[in-house]
């Protein structure tokens, strides 16, 4: 797959492993679109990158993923990468119950459904991939990370499913474990 000349959504694109990601893109001569909550944060990341386009929504409300669905129909690079990690103790009885569903919605509901609602847009593409952050942890998980580690395991196991589902066609899957001080280093060519 080319990896300049394509249009890139990223969620979570406002910091860390996102913004690394948009940043490589953007050198590349791609079109990256970020994805954040925080309208602040994007303002501020569109001030240091002019080029990038930004854009404010929740990912784990469905409604907001169908605008941006409609509103981006030339993504060709879909990349789920927002993502929550809390830590919690489940010997804690007043452990916060829409804090572990907030994080499963941010980690794993959202980037399936934003693969749902892309998928048919990206099968009529040349060329086209859904790259899915998933974490080291979602291997050998963080004991004090219990939802994160799951959730990570379950993106990952959903991202082999869909790699299958989707072989022979345009759109290659792809699950990128991360170890956070090592992807800000990764060039775009060796994610593509």
């Amino acid at each position: 797959m080319k990896i300049n000349q394509n249009v890139v959504l990223i969620t979570g694109g406002s910091s860390g492993i996102g913004l690394a990601l948009a940043r490589h893109f953007l050198e590349k001569e791609n079109k990256v679109i970020i994805i954040g909550r925080s309208m602040d944060k994007l303002l501020s990341v569109k001030k240091q990158y002019p080029r990038i386009h930004i854009e404010k929504a929740d990912i784990t409300v469905e409604e907001d993923i169908k605008v941006l669905v409609h509103k981006y129909p030339d993504v060709n690079i879909l990349i789920n990468n927002a993502g929550i990690h809390m830590e919690c103790d489940f010997k804690n009885s007043s452990l916060d119950t829409q804090s572990i569903k907030q994080e499963i919605s941010t980690d794993f509901i959202a980037p399936v459904l934003l693969s749902k609602y892309f998928i048919p847009s990206l099968l009529l593409k040349k060329e086209a991939a859904i790259i899915n952050i998933s974490s080291y942890f979602g291997i050998s998980p963080k004991q004090s990370a219990p939802i994160y580690s799951a959730s990570k395991a379950a993106l990952r196991s959903f991202s082999k499913a869909l790699r299958v589902q989707l072989e022979g066609t345009s759109v290659k899957v792809f699950d990128i474990l991360s170890f956070r001080s090592f992807i800000h280093s990764i060039p775009v060519s060796s994610v593509l």
